[in-house]
C-alpha cells in the first residue's frame, strides 16, 4: 500500500492496525497525531467557518457576493461538505508512532519538505528498532515526492519487492 499526504495519513492507520498490509510506503506524511500544530488550527478554523455557509447554500439563502473572493474560489474548486467530513474526522485520529506499524514501512520524505523533516527529527530515537526505514529524497518538496515519478518510483519499487 502507498499513501501520499492525506492518503498517507489514512494509510498509516491501516498499516498500524491491519495484518493485511504487507508493506507500506508513507510519502510526505508526518507521524504523530492525525493533524497537529498550525494545520490543526487551520482544520479547526475550517470546521467552524464553513458549516453556516453550507447551511445557507442548502437553504437557498446564500448570497455569493457576501463571501470573500477566497471563499468563492474554495466553493468553486472544492467539495466543501466532503472536506468538512474528512477534516473533522482527522481532528479525532489518534497518534501513530513508529512502533505501531505492523509491517515494513518506507517513510519517504523530500529534503525540502520542512514539516516532514522536522517531524523526522522528533522521531529519530523512536525509529530505531521499528519497522520503519527512512529515505530522504534530496532536493524534493512535499509535492515532488509524488510528482517526480522517475526519481521516486525505483526507490519505492525496490522497497515493495524486497
Amino acid at each position: 500500500m502507498w499513501g501520499m499526504s492525506y492518503g498517507g495519513k489514512v494509510g498509516r492507520y491501516l498499516a498500524a492496525q491491519s495484518e493485511r498490509v504487507a508493506r507500506f510506503v508513507l510519502m510526505g506524511t508526518p507521524l504523530g497525531l492525525g493533524v497537529s500544530g498550525k494545520p490543526r488550527q487551520d482544520a479547526i478554523d475550517f470546521c467552524s467557518h464553513w458549516p453556516p455557509i453550507m447551511q445557507a447554500q442548502r437553504d437557498g439563502t446564500l448570497n455569493l457576493d457576501s463571501l470573500s473572493k477566497n471563499d468563492r474560489d474554495v466553493l468553486q474548486r472544492l467539495n466543501v461538505p466532503v472536506m468538512l467530513g474528512w477534516v473533522r474526522a482527522m481532528l479525532d485520529w489518534p497518534t501513530v508512532e513508529p512502533a505501531d506499524f505492523r509491517c515494513p514501512t518506507l517513510w519517504l520524505i523530500g529534503s525540502e519538505d520542512q514539516r516532514a523533516m522536522a517531524n523526522l527529527k522528533e522521531y529519530e530515537q523512536a525509529l530505531q528498532g521499528s519497522k520503519v526505514q527512512v529515505h530522504i529524497a534530496k532536493g524534493m518538496g512535499h509535492e515532488q515526492v509524488f510528482d517526480e515519478v522517475d526519481r521516486v518510483f525505483p526507490i519505492t519499487l525496490a522497497f515493495t519487492q524486497s
